[in-house]
This record gives structure tokens, C-alpha cells and sequence, in this order.
């Protein structure tokens, strides 16, 4: 890796917003710079969205960006309530890309499907399952990614499972992107049940390399 966990648990989010690809401008088009400035709900860090989640702005921006300049079909590993899809949905817009994401809670996934629906995110395929098994289905089938961002658990050995199969999925040079792998939480013993940082890193190996942060989040590429 090119910079230790250490390095990580002692940053503060939210990490300020900042490019991994070029483009003309502050924003990559009117859609990503709403995402920059996007309101929030009242009293919280988190945007105000149609479809709700819990993303910070720096989080939002950071996803769209990775998704646009992505080859091929991505991954949302953690659908919730549909917001970092619908964000992704957007970045491959009339493209012919998919986004394929993975709940483990059919109510949940279901909310996000018919959200998703109503706001005409056409390009979303909402999948009910483990994201563990989910995703060694689609290594079976000798499927490859152009992004993934993985928000389906704060415990480690979810994470660090998801994690430990990523470099069979996305192909050379893709970024992943871990939620909340920038918290307080993180490795302490007053919060066992939250572990993002290190489970994404003892899951991803050397394989990996770190792509700076943004919001809460940790970026890493596939070398």
C-alpha cells in the first residue's frame, strides 16, 4: 500500500474534494457542480436529494466523477435507499452502462427500486443478496467493472470480504470507493462493530493502490 492505516484513522472528514481525473473547469458538467453545491438536509452533512441516502457532498461529487470516466458497467454494493445509484445512474447516462447494485434487505431494495423507477434511473438493476456471494457469482461468470463503491457494512469481516474479491471484478486501472472508511469509529474498541478501514485494507492486499479521499471516504486503484 502506499500509505498505512494509521495514516488514514488520523484523518478528520470531511477530506476536501479533489480530482483524480482531468477535465475542463471546477465541475465536469451542470449535474456534478450541483452535486459541489448541493443543499443540505437541515440540521445534517448530508445532501438533500429526491432519492435519500447519507452522502456528503465531497462523497456525491467524488462518486459521479469515478462513474463518468469509468469503462464499462459499475458497481453499488450497499443500494439502501437508492441515492449513491441514482448518483451513478446520472454519471452513465445515455452511455449504454449499468449500474448493478446489490441490498441484502429485500424491503430496502425494494424501496430503491421504485424510487429509482420514479425518477427514470432506467439503467439501474437492484440485485437482493449477500454482497459476499453476490459478487462471487459475477466473478463465476467472469464479469468485469469499470468503478465500484462499497457501502454495504461497517463491520470488518463483511468489508473485508467484499473487499478480497474486488480485484477479480473490476478491470486494471479502476477505482473503488469505500463509504465511511474516514471515522472516528474506525478501530476503536467503544465501536467494535465498526471497522470500514481496516477491513477494505486487509481485503485489498497489495493489489490496490491508495487514491486519496474524499467526504468520509477512502479511494483506491486497481494497479
Amino acid at each position: 500500500m502506499m500509505t498505512t492505516l494509521d495514516h488514514f484513522h488520523a484523518m478528520q472528514a470531511p477530506a476536501p474534494y479533489i480530482p483524480v481525473h482531468r477535465f475542463d473547469g471546477a465541475a465536469i458538467d451542470d449535474f456534478h457542480a450541483h452535486l459541489l453545491n448541493a443543499p443540505l438536509e437541515e440540521g445534517s452533512v448530508k445532501i438533500a436529494m429526491p432519492i435519500k441516502g447519507s452522502l456528503r457532498r465531497e462523497d456525491a461529487a467524488k462518486l459521479y466523477e469515478l462513474a463518468y470516466f469509468a469503462e464499462g458497467d459499475v458497481l453499488d454494493i450497499g443500494t439502501n435507499r437508492g441515492l449513491s445509484a441514482s448518483i451513478l445512474s446520472r454519471a452513465l447516462a445515455d452511455t449504454g452502462r449499468k449500474v448493478l447494485s446489490v441490498d441484502m434487505d429485500p424491503k430496502l431494495s425494494g424501496i430503491a427500486a421504485k424510487s429509482l423507477a420514479q425518477h427514470d434511473h432506467t439503467n439501474v438493476e437492484c440485485n437482493v443478496s449477500e454482497a459476499g456471494a453476490w459478487l462471487e457469482g459475477l466473478r463465476s461468470e467472469g464479469r468485469k467493472f469499470g468503478f465500484a463503491f462499497v457501502d454495504h457494512s461497517h463491520q470488518y469481516e463483511p468489508v473485508r470480504a467484499v473487499s478480497s474479491l474486488l480485484r477479480d471484478v473490476l478491470l486494471p486501472g479502476s477505482y473503488v470507493a469505500f463509504h465511511d472508511f474516514i471515522d472516528h469509529r474506525n478501530g476503536k474498541a467503544d465501536f467494535p462493530d465498526y471497522d470500514v478501514a481496516r477491513g477494505a485494507i486487509d481485503g485489498m492486499g497489495s493489489d490496490f493502490l491508495a487514491a486519496g479521499c474524499s467526504g468520509c471516504m477512502g479511494v483506491f486503484r486497481l494497479a
